[in-house]
């Protein structure tokens, strides 16, 4: 916590590591938000909201408890990785344009190779991956718009896919279109895990 919303997190994040920002592909978007606000709204959780399923999750699941205590030291909610980062943030600040640009290789190397690993559903895929779909689902499906565009990361695809039709067998995923997240490579191939 402590940076507001997820949005604004990730923002400081891609400056930080010398990345484009998600929601900037869609800038184009922005002018409509004014003009037509109720078209436009922010379906992901906040911080808050994720407390509050964090301190769920710790009274009522014990396995995810105990998994949570092993991965953080005992510390409440994680630890304090957002002073980590912070302090991550004000180095790239205060660094030299060559300095930055080291340091955008490092971070973007390290998100390129991440992102290429295969996906595990641990412990923390209860609050971030399933907590989340969850939450994402509910909205969609109070949704009275027949068509609606939703933008969310790839690994949330197939659980979200799953939680509506729990809702309604009839969902179904007509075609899936990537974009890569960090390189342009020639040929994009992305998996649903």
């Amino acid at each position: 916590g402590g940076f507001g919303d997820l949005s604004g997190f990730y923002k400081m994040l891609a400056d930080g590591c010398g990345l484009s920002f998600q929601l900037d592909y869609f800038k184009g978007l922005t002018g409509d938000i004014p003009v037509h606000p109720d078209r436009h709204l922010v379906a992901d959780v906040s911080y808050l909201d994720l407390k509050t399923e964090w301190d769920r999750l710790m009274a009522t699941d014990p396995a995810f408890a105990k998994e949570a205590r092993a991965a953080t030291g005992g510390r409440a909610g994680g630890g304090d990785d957002s002073a980590t980062i912070r302090r991550l943030l004000g180095i790239w600040t205060a660094a030299t344009p060559d300095q930055k640009r080291m340091m955008g290789f490092a971070c973007r190397g390290f998100f390129s190779w991440s992102f290429s690993q295969p996906p595990e559903h641990g412990w923390k895929d209860k609050l971030i991956l399933d907590y989340r779909n969850k939450r994402l689902v509910e909205r969609i499906v109070q949704e009275p718009a027949r068509k609606i565009w939703v933008t969310y990361g790839a690994h949330h695809l197939t659980g979200v896919i799953a939680d509506l039709q729990a809702v309604d067998p009839a969902w179904k995923l007509v075609s899936v279109k990537w974009t890569p997240a960090i390189s342009n490579p020639q040929e994009r191939k992305g998996r649903l895990d």
